[in-house]
């Protein structure tokens, strides 16, 4: 996967798993697909996207969660770290197009009080 110069964007896919990652000034926008669950592709493909947004001093990271299809605690987790993580960097952190099934996830596991996801297009982090 590599990520250019502004804008730029790059789609890798990894067993039923995609990322399309845009760049534009300071903000980096991951567009996920398919199923981000528990394994070694999806959480190495996730970690090493992420990374990169670290490198790049982002100031605001959008995760767009439309075109996923399942979601296991290894997705939740994912999300509560990139969360955690942008926090700590000063940036600010996003979910978009969230699926209902993904926000009953959010308000069984309590991330709902950390995400404010919004069906029909994103909202951000409360506080």
């Amino acid at each position: 996967m590599t990520v250019g110069e502004t804008p730029r964007s790059a789609m890798t896919r990894i067993h039923k798993i995609s990322i399309a990652i845009s760049i534009c000034g300071d903000a980096t926008h991951f567009t996920v697909g398919g199923r981000l669950i528990h394994g070694a592709e999806s959480r190495g493909l996730l970690m090493e996207a992420f990374a990169r947004s670290s490198r790049r001093k982002t100031r605001k990271i959008v995760i767009d969660l439309g075109g996923v299809q399942k979601m296991d605690a290894a997705g939740l987790g994912f999300l509560a770290f990139a969360c955690k993580e942008a926090r700590r960097r000063g940036a600010q952190f996003q979910v978009e197009n969230t699926p209902g099934f993904i926000s009953d996830l959010f308000r069984i596991t309590g991330l709902d009080t950390v995400l404010n996801p919004n069906a029909a297009g994103g909202e951000g982090l409360r506080g």
